[in-house]
This record gives structure tokens, C-alpha cells and sequence, in this order.
């Protein structure tokens, strides 16, 4: 049990060194930034944000219990926006985000979040990857062929 506390140790050392080689500490510090904007942005600009937002969830609310079926469903859906607008008033007091401050009592939730985050991040590297190879391929291609075909395919290289 001593080996596999200290092999999880070790493990999570080597992630923590790995993150911070890519930068992770600068990403945060900009996200935390951004962060305190938008919260000074929706203050002065959108002072009846709360408001808002709670009757858009309210709507939604009413939309959805229309579709539900049983009685289970309708229990959840309100639970589910009671859980939202509460969410959502915590983080307008607060200042912080939900998705990037861990709770200790949502902690599976930003588990949850935190594991989609990284299945975007995944798909858009791919294909960012995929369109850089493209675009380099072309740029080569028309620059030795000639241009007035680039042009007619359209792709345009300056």
C-alpha cells in the first residue's frame, strides 16, 4: 500500500513537472485575468445579469417540464435549474469561475468538466494539425505551380 501511494506520488509529480514545462502556470495566470475582467465587464455594463439569467432559466425550466414524461423528470429538471441559478449567483459573488476554481462539493462535476475540456483540446489539436499540413502543402504546391491556377482553385497564399 506504501508502493502505490508513493508510485501515485511520483506519478502526479511527473504531471504537475510536464504541466508546467507547457506552460501551465502562464495559461492560468492569463485565465485568472480574464477572468476578473468579465466579472467587471458584466458589473458595470449588464447590472441585471442575475436577473436575466434567472428568467432565461426559468423558461427553459417550463419548456422542459413541458416535455417530461414522469413525475422523476419533472423532479430533476427543477433540481437541475434550482442548481444552475444557485451556480450561477455563487459565481456572481464570489468572482470566481466554476470551471476552473475545484469545489470540494462538486467534485465530480469539475472532474466531469475538466475531462471534456481536455477531449476539445484533443479534437481541435488534431485539427489544427491537419489544416497547418494542408496549408503547407498548398502554399508549396503554388508556389511552384503556376498562380493563376492557385487562384482558380482558390487558394490564395500571400
Amino acid at each position: 500500500m506504501v508502493e502505490e501511494n508513493e508510485k501515485g506520488k511520483k506519478y502526479y509529480k511527473k504531471k504537475i513537472e510536464r504541466c508546467k514545462k507547457l506552460g501551465a502556470e502562464k495559461f492560468k495566470k492569463a485565465v485568472f485575468a480574464l477572468e476578473k475582467l468579465k466579472f467587471k465587464i458584466i458589473k458595470k455594463y449588464f447590472p441585471n445579469y442575475l436577473k436575466n439569467y434567472e428568467s432565461k432559466c426559468d423558461r427553459m425550466c417550463k419548456k422542459d417540464l413541458k416535455k417530461a414524461r414522469t413525475e422523476e423528470e419533472r423532479e430533476l429538471i427543477i433540481a437541475h435549474y434550482r442548481e444552475q441559478k444557485l451556480l450561477n449567483r455563487k459565481e456572481m459573488n464570489t468572482e470566481k469561475n466554476r470551471n476552473y476554481h475545484i469545489d470540494n462539493i462538486r467534485l465530480t462535476q469539475t472532474v466531469e468538466y475538466l475531462e471534456w475540456n481536455k477531449d476539445v483540446h484533443r479534437t481541435n489539436l488534431i485539427r489544427d494539425l491537419v489544416t497547418s499540413c494542408l496549408y503547407r502543402v498548398s502554399s508549396s504546391w503554388c508556389r511552384t505551380s503556376n498562380t493563376f491556377n492557385c487562384w482558380k482553385l482558390g487558394i490564395f497564399i500571400y
